[in-house]
């Protein structure tokens, strides 16, 4: 399957093009916390070796595919991997923001509905609130090891800002241009309170909902916190269904991208 990007209006709103790829349908892939959408196509292995796993040209077969790259992500990212295409007027970084700007890219894009989400770790509160937001646009909503942000853990939950000199080594280390300083320093500002600052919202959607969590049988993790939030999941979606795998790690599309697509699809076609 051979995918090729195209980002002439934005470089945070992107279509991967597959050959053969369902055109009745468009996928929205959010990607989780330090990331760029484009990695998640790739599998790192412990001993540094990185080989390609086909995890969006596969998921990219079941409709047409967009990526949405957060701004406060990508600049970093960009930077720390030696580029500096981000000369980007983008104000505000918070959440509603985030799904303001993301329907503007998908208007001025012309993108048609109906929309299917897709989203890993934190990825999925961003997945969620805009399902919330255009419920009438959204088909099906995907999460993969999403972040479990139950009530309680965004209560308990607080988020330490950088400090000035942690602010400093960060734009030294990623060697920050004079002309870039201003902007990559917001978005690292953005990136440390967005982690766990997020405003609680109550995960209720209109339309049917699948996650995929990772269970690591060596940790209390699924009892102390995955079964809570499943609990609330169900509490406001009666129209959900869970799977489950077992150590095979949080990035499932590492590990296992070919059964990840092949449940999606599963889903899609019952509904």
């Amino acid at each position: 399957m051979k995918s090729t990007s195209n980002s002439k209006k934005t470089s945070f709103f992107k279509r991967i093009k597959i050959k053969n790829g369902n055109r009745n349908l468009t996928i929205i892939f959010f990607h989780g916390k330090n990331h760029a959408s484009q990695k998640y196509n790739y599998t790192y292995e412990t001993d540094g070796t990185i080989r390609k796993n086909y995890f969006l040209d596969k998921l990219g077969t079941l409709g047409d595919l967009f990526l949405y790259d957060r701004p406060e992500e990508i600049i970093r990212f960009n930077y720390e991997n030696g580029e500096s295409n981000c000369d980007v007027n983008y104000p505000d970084f918070d959440i509603d923001s985030h799904v303001v700007n993301l329907h503007k890219f998908i208007l001025n894009e012309k993108v048609k509905s109906p929309l299917v989400l897709v989203s890993h770790s934190i990825g999925a509160l961003y997945a969620l609130k805009f399902a919330q937001k255009f419920p009438s646009k959204i088909k099906h909503v995907f999460l993969i090891d999403p972040i479990q942000y139950t009530e309680k853990v965004a209560k308990t939950s607080v988020s330490k800002p950088l400090s000035e000199s942690e602010i400093v080594e960060h734009l030294h280390i990623i060697n920050t241009p004079k002309s870039s300083r201003n902007l990559v320093e917001k978005s690292l500002r953005a990136l440390d309170s967005n982690t766990y600052s997020i405003p609680y919202f109550k995960p209720k959607l209109e339309c049917p909902l699948t996650t995929f969590f990772n269970v690591d049988t060596k940790s209390n993790v699924h009892t102390k916190f995955t079964i809570p939030y499943l609990e609330e999941l169900k509490k406001y979606n009666s129209s959900m269904t869970n799977y489950f795998f077992y150590d095979r790690d949080h990035y499932l599309n590492e590990t296992n991208p070919q059964g990840l697509v092949t449940k999606i699809k599963k889903e899609l076609d019952s509904t």
